[in-house]
């Protein structure tokens, strides 16, 4: 009796793993990327006909919506997207070659010395002058009557000793302007400077002065100046410095200790108002 029951449930769990082997559907092989594993329709691209239950001839093209050109469509006919595709193409090829023949041509010019320019060092000339701006160039200066003549200096320069210091002024006589040069030097030790030696957009310039002042101011500090008129000798040299970008000027010491000056912006400015304002009141070399 035990052995029949026994057979029984047996036969019963054959038959129940058979029933649900039947059951079971395996996925067609063509539903699955071999590469990745996974459900091919969802990842891939392709062809196919807008209603496949009808049969459509037409194939359509099912395509990933491009943000940079709207002509895209989620789905497009075959000889759309082709076209689309060859576009985009043209124009991919048209700006490779358009950058090809940019480089090309920088490639090609010539740097030899001989096709750049030569510059060279500044020589004076009366510019043109525009009145324009000499109501706002007067700003800039302050006058005073000295000796019958009308003293041009820039706003807070003074004529003071005790100051380290290179610029240009200039007086009025008659209706007649004189351009001057300043230069002054003051410390605890003098360095007795002969000459000064200025770089000016990396053109070398010298200017050795006729009269020298030194002194000593009290007990402890020494001072060095002169005060001259821009003459023939000096004219390429001021019209340097107002018309330069930059400039570096060395007092020349007789005993090595030699002092260097770095003009900044604020100071070739100083330059340039100066002759300006020289020009447009008549000033000429």
């Amino acid at each position: 009796m035990k052995k029949f029951f026994l057979y029984a449930l047996v036969a019963m769990m054959a038959t129940g793993f058979e029933a649900t082997a039947a059951g079971v559907t395996t996925a067609d092989e063509n539903d699955f990327d071999q590469s990745i594993q996974k459900p091919i329709r969802s990842v891939r691209q392709h062809y196919a006909t807008p209603n496949e239950e009808q049969g459509a001839d037409d194939d359509i093209k099912e395509v990933k919506l491009d943000r940079n050109n709207p002509k895209y469509k989620p789905r497009m006919t075959r000889e759309e997207y082709e076209a689309l595709e060859a576009e985009k193409k043209a124009e991919m090829e048209a700006k490779r070659l358009a950058r090809k023949n940019e480089i090309d041509s920088l490639l090609n010019i010539d740097y030899t010395k001989s096709s750049i320019p030569e510059r060279k060092p500044y020589t004076w000339k009366n510019d043109e002058v525009d009145m324009s701006g000499i109501d706002t160039l007067r700003n800039y200066f302050t006058t005073a009557n000295v000796n019958g003549k009308q003293r041009f200096l820039y706003q807070g320069i003074t004529l003071d000793i005790k100051e380290n210091d290179v610029f240009l002024y200039f007086t009025v006589e008659n209706g007649k302007p004189e351009l001057r040069f300043r230069a002054e030097f003051y410390a605890d030790d003098p360095i007795e400077f002969s000459r000064l030696e200025f770089n000016i957009d990396k053109f070398k310039y010298t200017y050795v002065p006729k009269n020298l002042n030194r002194g000593k101011d009290g007990t402890r500090f020494f001072y060095e100046n002169f005060d001259e008129p821009i003459d023939d000798s000096s004219k390429d040299l001021a019209y340097a410095l107002s018309h330069c970008r930059w400039a570096v000027m060395t007092f020349i010491s007789d005993r090595g200790v030699n002092h260097r000056i770095y003009f900044k912006k604020s100071h070739i400015e100083r330059f340039k108002h100066v002759y300006q304002m020289y020009r447009m009141l008549g000033g000429e070399l």
